[in-house]
């Protein structure tokens, strides 16, 4: 961004997606969204900070042409994609995290500092949203053929649980599957990392596993077969899987300098490690 654009990005990209060969980043500390194309020229942006009510931006998700961006002030905010123009906002939980799009309602997690345990539903049609209880401290929200599933905290600090579950969509039913700290879903598998440090010692241990989406199952086993010795206690910031090929990419952060990415293939046979190029990397996006 910088060599393209000769300034900064922003301060603290909090999330990015990608749509068609665009990409929009969530910048948390500067608040607006920005739209970018493939080689990183922004094409437009929008700012949060005209909108005092509505507060730091959090996460984005597209549909038909919009976007639907989280914001701390507790609202979901409708942007034209194409124009980068606010067109409204609706009132959620308190602290919205992440957002997903599914069967023509986006699903908004509140995460409310350690104490909201709502999941916001809003109809795209009516822009009228619905809560619902599901777990304390949510973080992200994971879609497969309609299905929902939340992963999160469980708890305020220093009580976490980590838990990931799903909410049933028919019944309005929140049903606990598994512990972990982070979670992707890809080939039909949600990919499980618990990633837990004991801050007495500063060691940190890892297991992977995954919930296969077609049987229902969870498969204590690691999902990775041959993955470097030092994955198994570093720290685990996120997960990506590549929509095109299957490809699966583990994320860590020493929290004090760069990161690294672990590149697996579909089969989770490890294909290289490289740098982050910065702290704490968060996520990976795949254009076109």
């Amino acid at each position: 961004y910088l060599k393209q654009n000769g300034r900064q990005l922003g301060d603290v990209g909090q999330d990015v997606i990608a749509v068609g060969d665009n990409m929009y980043v969530c910048l948390n500390g500067s608040n607006y969204v920005a739209k970018l194309n493939g080689y990183g020229i922004e094409q437009g942006r929008v700012s949060f900070t005209s909108y005092a009510n509505l507060g730091a931006v959090r996460y984005a998700v597209e549909k038909d042409g919009y976007l639907y961006v989280s914001s701390y002030g507790g609202y979901v905010s409708k942007i034209d994609a194409k124009t980068m123009t606010y067109v409204d906002s609706v009132k959620v939980g308190n602290n919205p995290e992440q957002v997903v799009v599914s069967d023509g309602k986006v699903y908004c997690i509140n995460g409310g500092w350690g104490y909201d345990n709502r999941l916001s539903i809003i109809d795209l049609n009516t822009s009228k949203a619905e809560n619902v209880e599901t777990v304390y401290n949510g973080e992200r929200v994971l879609t497969y053929n309609g299905r929902v599933f939340i992963q999160g905290y469980g708890a305020a600090y220093p009580d976490y649980d980590y838990q990931i579950g799903e909410y049933d969509v028919k019944t309005k039913s929140y049903t606990r599957l598994a512990t972990a700290t982070n979670a992707v879903v890809g080939n039909d598998k949600i990919y499980l990392a618990n990633s837990e440090t004991d801050w007495t010692t500063y060691a940190t241990s890892v297991t992977f596993s995954y919930y296969d989406l077609k049987s229902n199952k969870l498969v204590a086993s690691s999902f990775l077969t041959d993955a470097p010795e030092e994955l198994a206690s570093s720290s685990v910031y996120g997960m990506s899987v590549n929509p095109y090929t299957g490809d699966i990419y583990v994320l860590t952060s020493s929290y004090t300098s760069n990161g690294w990415i672990y590149h697996f293939d579909k089969n989770g046979r490890f294909v290289k490690k490289l740098s982050s190029f910065g702290i704490s990397p968060r996520k990976i996006v795949f254009l076109k």
